[in-house]
């Protein structure tokens, strides 16, 4: 059993200073699976699983944090959200965005999912800072109250548009 639990320790640590470094002007997006209290996979859309996303800055990950707002947090706390499951990462994106981030820090999260006011959702926050265009949304019925139906087709962005967008882009997975 001990070897198990060295292993098990070794790939954390492994893990750990993967996502810790960042090299100079390189830019990191997280992807991160959330689960429910029971412990189920919170999909939000068909065939994607990931329901967060953090932008690295420096040692930090900036987000959209669903009860705190927009924050940069360590990565232990980061993490309280989910399982962090890929990170992609470009040397080629233009790093001014990170003269903008204090301009959302603080900002409430925005439960509406609204592109246009003031409060932020987690997509949104690193699309409007990458300058990724927003596009129609969509709120699969499987996934989302119907509550949510007056927003389909107004502008936005999501995880799994983020996610797209990086790869056509150039980014690398490295996680």
């Amino acid at each position: 059993m001990i070897p198990i639990l060295q292993k098990a320790v070794f790939f954390s640590a492994l893990l750990f200073a993967s996502l810790i470094y960042c090299s100079e002007h390189e830019t990191r997006i997280a992807w991160i699976e959330m689960r429910d209290l029971k412990g189920q996979v919170i999909q939000l859309e068909p065939d994607f699983l990931y329901a967060h996303v953090a932008l690295q800055v420096g040692e930090k990950w900036l987000h959209a944090h669903p009860k705190r707002g927009v924050e940069v947090s360590d990565l232990a706390e980061l993490v309280k959200i989910g399982s962090i499951k890929e990170v992609w990462a470009s040397n080629k994106e233009d790093d001014s965005y990170l003269d903008h981030v204090s301009f959302f820090v603080g900002r409430e999260f925005d439960s509406e999912f609204s592109w246009s006011d003031e409060k932020i959702y987690c997509a949104e926050l690193i699309a409007k800072l990458l300058s990724i265009a927003p596009s129609p949304m969509h709120f699969d019925e499987k996934f989302w109250d119907p509550w949510f139906k007056k927003y389909e087709g107004l502008p936005g962005s999501s995880p799994s548009k983020l996610y797209s967008e990086v790869q056509r882009r150039g980014y690398e997975r490295v996680f």
